[in-house]
């Protein structure tokens, strides 16, 4: 299935070692950006992120926004999530009253609290390189990538 990842689950169980098993990664439209882009400041930290034994995630949302962004060069969509195995999420009818909670207590942008909203949906990871939606996950008890998934520090996008 993959492999085993520290997790504060212990925390909440009160034991000394983390661990959990590999589950999900939801990407944020920064990181699938970031990886397609060459030239972007944050292209060689999210590599480990497509590289992990993690299955990836993307919304609906965050997919159609990443279609629009001006890469360097023209991109299959099609190709990329089937290359990654990126499982791509819909939004359904029941989801909005959930995904209206996470923006309002949040204050994030409708695209980032779609990210959030997700991952929390999921129980899974997210991968952003937005200091705001890294900052909300942290604080919903979600764990952050690729900071968290590569051991650095890395700068972040946002105020």
């Amino acid at each position: 299935m993959g492999r085993l990842y520290a997790r504060r689950l212990s925390a909440r169980r009160g034991y000394g070692a983390t661990r959990r098993v590999a589950r999900m990664i939801v990407l944020d439209a920064s990181v699938i950006i970031a990886l397609l882009d060459p030239e972007n400041i944050h292209h060689q930290a999210v590599r480990p992120v497509y590289a992990s034994d993690e299955r990836l995630a993307v919304s609906t949302l965050t997919l159609a926004e990443v279609m629009v962004y001006p890469l360097p060069e023209p991109r299959n969509w099609e190709a990329f999530i089937t290359d990654f195995e990126i499982a791509v999420i819909p939004l359904l009818d029941g989801d909005a009253g959930g995904l209206a909670q996470v923006r309002r207590e949040t204050r994030l942008r409708m695209p980032d609290s779609v990210v959030l909203y997700t991952a929390m949906k999921l129980g899974a990871d997210i991968a952003t390189t937005d200091r705001h939606l890294a900052r909300a996950a942290s604080g919903a008890g979600l764990h952050v990538l690729p900071g968290g998934f590569t051991g650095i520090n890395m700068p972040v996008i946002g105020g």
